[in-house]
C-alpha cells in the first residue's frame, strides 16, 4: 500500500509497525537500514531476471486479526524511489557502511596481514 506518509514505529502484543526500508522486484523484501537495502536492490539488478526495482521508506506492520485469528502483515510505501538518488548523497553520514562507494575517502582502519613479514626472503 503506498501512503503519503509512513506510521509511527508501534511495539505492542497485538501490533508492531516497524520503520525502514523495502526493496521491490517481484516481490518484497524489509530492511531495518537503507545501506543494505540499496545494496540489496542493485545487487539485483544485476540478473538477468530482473526487469525492474525499487528501493523505497517504508513500514512492516504487524497486527493480530481477531476475525482470521492469525497475525497479517502489511507492508507500507511512500514516495520514490530512493536509488534514483546519487548514491553520495544517500548515504551521507553513514561512513559506517565502509563497503559503499559513498564512504570513499572514509577513514577505514588498515588490516594487518599475518603473512607479511618485515624481512625480504
Amino acid at each position: 500500500m503506498k501512503l503519503d506518509a509512513l506510521p509511527r514505529a508501534v511495539h505492542r502484543d497485538d501490533h508492531v509497525i516497524r520503520r525502514g526500508y523495502a526493496v521491490g522486484f517481484g516481490q518484497w523484501f524489509f530492511f531495518d537500514a537503507l545501506p543494505p537495502a540499496i545494496a540489496f536492490g542493485r545487487a539485483a539488478r544485476m540478473s538477468t531476471d530482473c526487469t525492474g526495482y525499487g528501493v523505497y521508506e517504508a513500514a512492516q506492520q504487524l497486527r493480530f486479526c481477531d476475525h482470521h485469528e492469525v497475525d497479517e502483515m502489511v507492508l507500507l510505501l511512500t514516495g520514490t524511489s530512493l536509488d534514483r538518488k546519487d548514491e553520495v548523497e544517500l548515504l551521507k553520514g553513514r561512513a559506517e557502511w565502509w563497503w559503499s562507494s559513498a564512504a570513499v575517502g572514509a577513514v577505514v582502519p588498515p588490516v594487518e596481514d599475518p603473512c607479511a613479514s618485515d624481512e625480504a626472503t
